[in-house]
């Protein structure tokens, strides 16, 4: 906690049927077709027997200056 946050991610809950909760964690990935750099995009995660997140927005904080975010509309 030392450093300031590079990015705030805004996130809903997916709701699985109980009998399909997730049984190992995982991060959702695409890559950004529409760019010639084909960036990977983070689209959510899962939490091991638990519901999982969807990313709906990503805010850039004032003094990120060396990282680079793109937002897939």
């Amino acid at each position: 906690m030392t450093y300031s946050p590079i990015a705030i991610i805004r996130a809903v809950r997916v709701y699985y049927s109980l009998g399909r909760l997730p049984g190992k964690a995982k991060i959702v990935m695409d890559q950004d077709e529409e760019m010639p750099q084909k960036y990977p995009v983070l689209e959510g995660w899962n939490v091991p027997g638990d519901y999982g997140w969807r990313v709906i927005r990503v805010s850039q904080t004032d003094d990120a200056m060396l990282t680079k975010i793109h937002v897939r509309q």
